[in-house]
């Protein structure tokens, strides 16, 4: 059984075919998400005792890195941060145990919901 997993990002395939009108849409769509990551990310900073400039570091490193190696040309990396605050609440209610199981649980749902739809 051969398992060999290639791993390439799909900013190769896509620098090949890139337009200005490309370009247009994605400084636009850049913009935006950089309207609603960066002050998120200088209040998760600021939420965790750092200076603000440490979140706009982590959000503008982060956010090339993610672009750059990522799978996908549609997607963004840095919205789950809202999340942050929801699982907080659940952690000190629950506690990290039960916090741990629920994550395990929703990644299985995950998977069983992919298995089911490509079954189809």
């Amino acid at each position: 059984m051969n398992l060999a997993i290639s791993f390439r990002p799909k900013l190769l395939d896509t620098l090949k075919k890139y337009s200005a009108q490309d370009f247009s849409a994605d400084l636009i769509a850049g913009l935006t998400v950089g309207i609603v990551a960066l002050p998120l990310a200088m209040a998760f900073a600021i939420a965790s005792g750092v200076k603000p400039e440490a979140g706009i570091f982590t959000a503008v490193i982060a956010g090339f890195i993610i672009s750059a190696l990522g799978g996908t040309r549609v997607c963004i990396g840095g919205p789950t941060g809202a999340f942050i605050v929801i699982l907080y609440g659940i952690g000190v209610k629950y506690g990290l145990d039960n916090l741990a199981i629920c994550t395990v649980m929703a990644g299985a749902f995950l998977f069983v919901m992919v298995w089911r739809a490509w079954g189809q």
